[in-house]
């Protein structure tokens, strides 16, 4: 006697009837026959459909047309069949399966001759007879959408619990949507936790509507339908998930250059996909953090008590009964940021992570960077009612220093996380292009963090945002080898993968792969191209390996004009990868001046080549800004690539109008292969309408003039990282 069993979600009293074998399915949705038989599945007489009896057996299985291929359940009859079965009991909760009574077995026989599966799904809907069934069952038809995705997870082996209460340390509770692994067992928990809400690709889903509507993306994104949200609306304003997103006052138009449109081309946003993972032996669990989604309490962005909600989500889930004790952290941007701050208070359970472009130091890493303001202000408020909790971009803006009773381990938004408290392994990802936010986090997270560098990998990689490219195959093969490594504990290619694993971009969307043994790389060449103010006969400022003559350069403070310094043609290919800095000789007529600075490449006929992958030529290498009057460094951490500024209130330095300072800048890691007869353009602009760095304490830029110095006695220069060849 062999056992079957029959899944949307577990159909107890469903009747049955094979050749030799009749009853009814169990709690597990259990059922018996012989090998070779055909079974016949049914409610009440109302036949649903036969088809050779299996281990496992969907009403995929009872469509000739579909023949349980989970590309298929379009089918309409496969469709209809499940909308009937997961509307048959209103008292069940779905997830936990469906319990056929025999009052709803005698309401079903009624209808066994009448009622007809095969139709279109509109017409099933409309249909007198499933209307008069439905009512007689006190129910509502559930969606083709919703129930394609139940069957779908079946197909595939998943069971999900929605909304499933996780305890936390104050008496309070946080929300998880689980998804794992339909077979028994014991499996090791991939978990994310944050910010832009757990349901299908992202939001929340507070009301039927929008429980409907993430149904329906659902269901389309696996039918190949294509969706799109524009990538600044959602993320300044943090609006919910929905097609289309209102318009925000005062950004780009949805769709232009500076505002594209993200394609939804994964399950998630940030988040691991659960078709990559469950199928493979893997619990994937989305939290949301408390005052978002469906969670009571006031939401805190970044800080302590985010983090330590992260913390008990991972011990408790470490703790059940289907979990194996190993638990990671999987997640982009947002989700990564969280995950290095959990990571920093070593949850015993927490065995390794994959935290993709995060930050932890928030003056320099993405509130701020070089004491100005970053306009990439992100506050999601993605929750049931009103907000309630602090705005990460108000209290952002309102901070000019950093203050260590403001940014620290404990702080309530935004802790400054230690690195070197991570000691785990990990595997992480620097995003170049970025808005001023992820570059440099994971970067110096990478450097400082304790982890060693035979347990930490990075990816060097081009595009904006992580969205896309945490998804490819080529970067997923490896976080997979990564985990199956340290949470499953089986040996792999790992071990011979080098840690650093870098994308050279080359111009115009090309690039190739380099990898390396640690970052920075050892071999670098810090070379100093000089900044020379232009003669007359010049058509732009010189940049060169030596200084020349003294000069100097003022312009308007309050002006976006470009200020613009050029190599001669590159007598040779060179690739640079890692830091540049610039470090100016600088004065204004006022007490303070904005500095911002951007690097570019040109072509033989003195265009901008693209880098980034969208072929944005406005795009730079690489950028960087300082207010002057924050120019003092920590010389027990600035390096010999990159300066530390202090950014305190103690260590401000006025300018003294008309006198000269000296500055260094910092510049955003970046990389480049450049071509023999291309050349380098550095830019300095004092402000930038279209840039991501301002000061909003800005009383010192209306009519000032601004002064460079270059010469030999000023010797102004950019400095790049060359990597020779290994």
């Amino acid at each position: 006697m062999l056992k079957g069993r029959f899944l949307i979600t577990p159909i107890c009293g469903l009747d049955y009837e094979t050749q030799t074998q009749s009853g009814r399915t169990d709690e597990n949705g259990t059922f018996q026959y012989q090998e070779g038989e055909t079974v016949t599945f049914s409610i009440g007489g109302l036949i649903l459909g036969s088809c050779l009896a299996m281990p496992k057996m969907t009403p995929a299985d009872l469509s000739f047309e579909a023949a349980g291929d989970p590309d298929k359940i379009i089918n309409r009859k496969v469709t209809n069949m499940a909308r009937l079965l997961l509307s048959l009991n209103p008292e069940d909760r779905i997830e936990n399966g469906i319990h056929i009574t025999d009052d709803i077995r005698d309401i079903c026989h009624k209808y066994r001759k009448t009622m007809y599966l095969n139709q279109p799904e509109d017409f099933f809907t409309k249909d007198e007879i499933v209307q008069r069934l439905m009512a007689e069952l006190g129910s509502t038809l559930v969606s083709p959408a919703k129930a394609r995705n139940y069957l779908r997870r079946a197909i595939y082996g998943i069971k999900k619990e929605t909304d499933v209460q996780i305890p936390m340390r104050d008496g309070g509770y946080v929300l998880a949507d689980i998804f794992r692994p339909e077979k028994e067992g014991k499996y090791p928990v991939i978990i994310s936790f944050g910010g832009y809400g757990k349901a299908f690709w992202l939001g929340k889903e507070a009301t039927e509507e929008e429980a409907e509507l993430h149904a329906q993306l659902e269901d389309d994104y696996f039918r190949g339908i294509t969706h799109e949200t524009d990538y600044l609306s959602f993320h300044i304003a943090s609006l919910p998930a929905g097609d289309p997103l209102p318009e925000v006052p005062g950004l780009p138009q949805a769709g232009s250059v500076p505002n594209p449109m993200m394609t939804h081309i994964s399950e998630t946003f940030e988040r691991a996909n659960v078709m990559d993972w469950v199928p493979d032996g893997y619990v994937v669990m989305h939290v949301d953090s408390r005052g978002l989604g469906n969670v009571p309490g006031e939401y805190y962005q970044f800080g302590r008590p985010e983090a330590d909600d992260y913390y008990d989500s991972i011990e408790w889930a470490a703790a059940q009964e289907w979990s194996n004790g190993n638990v990671g952290t999987y997640g982009g941007s947002f989700y990564a940021m969280n995950a290095f701050n959990v990571a920093s208070l070593c949850p015993p359970h927490l065995k390794a992570f994959i935290p993709l472009a995060g930050d932890m130091d928030p003056m320099r890493d993405y509130s701020g960077f070089g004491g100005l303001l970053n306009k990439f202000g992100f506050t999601p408020k993605i929750c049931a009612g009103e907000f309630c909790g602090e705005d990460l971009a108000e209290v952002a803006a309102g901070i000019e220093f950093d203050d260590p009773e403001i940014f620290n381990e404990h702080s309530k938004v935004m802790m400054k996380g230690k690195p070197e408290n991570i000691r785990i392994p990990y595997f992480t990802a620097l995003s170049l292009e970025q808005a001023f936010i992820h570059t440099r986090g994971t970067s110096e997270i990478f450097i400082h963090s304790a982890t060693p560098i035979g347990n930490k990998y990075m990816d060097i990689v081009s595009e904006v945002g992580v969205h896309y490219w945490m998804y490819g195959k080529h970067i997923l093969d490896r976080h997979k080898m990564f985990f199956t490594h340290w949470l499953k504990g089986e040996e792999n290619l790992l071990e011979q993968a080098k840690p650093i694993h870098m994308m050279v971009r080359s111009g115009y969307g090309s690039y190739y792969w380099q990898d390396e043994n640690e970052w920075p790389i050892a071999r670098t060449e810090y070379k100093k191209l000089y900044l020379n103010a232009k003669n007359e006969n010049d058509e732009f400022h010189k940049l060169s390996d030596t200084p020349t003559a003294d000069g100097q350069i003022t312009y308007p403070a309050d002006q976006e004009a470009e200020t613009r310094f050029v190599t001669e043609p590159l007598e040779s290919d060179m690739t640079i990868a890692g830091y540049c800095k610039a470090n100016l000789f600088v004065s204004s007529t006022h007490n303070d001046m904005v500095v911002l600075t951007y690097l570019y490449v040109l072509d033989e006929d003195g265009c901008r080549i693209p880098f980034v992958m969208d072929l944005n030529p406005a795009t730079p290498v690489g950028k960087g800004g300082l207010k002057i009057s924050h120019r003092k460094q920590d010389e027990a951490l600035r390096t010999e690539y990159r300066p530390y500024h202090t950014h305190r209130k103690e260590d401000v330095q006025k300018l003294v109008p008309g006198e000269i300072a000296e500055a260094e800048i910092e510049i955003l890691p970046t990389t480049a292969r450049l071509k023999k007869g291309w050349r380098l353009e550095f830019v300095i602009m004092p402000k930038n309408s279209a840039g991501e760095l301002f000061d909003p304490r800005d009383d010192y830029s209306e009519g000032a003039l601004n002064t460079v110095y270059t010469g030999e006695r000023y010797p102004s220069c950019l400095q790049i990282p060359v990597i020779s060849k290994s």
